[in-house]
């Protein structure tokens, strides 16, 4: 079973201070909703979160700072998606 959800948060200026927060996983939970826990991977860039009580594998696979961030997430049942976000 394929699974889609989004999530969309305003934050405003400046940059730094949004890319802090989207940068800063093990936080995550307190802003995202449905988001109830994260664990970091043994790699830096990489971490499980549960979303609405779903498993996710998450992978950053873009990272420049201030300005884009991308990764790409496995659900338990192997269905794959691609999220991401920039700072204009």
């Amino acid at each position: 079973m394929r699974t889609a959800s989004a999530r969309q948060a305003v934050v405003q200026p400046p940059h730094a201070l949004a890319f802090a927060l989207l940068t800063d996983v093990p936080r995550w939970p307190e802003w995202v909703p449905g988001l109830s826990a994260v664990r970091t991977g043994p790699i830096e860039l990489s971490f499980e979160v549960w979303l609405d009580d779903q498993r996710f594998e998450m992978f950053a696979g873009e990272h420049v700072p201030y300005t884009r961030l991308g990764w790409s997430a496995v659900d338990a049942g192997g269905g794959s998606t691609r999220r991401g976000c920039s700072l204009r």
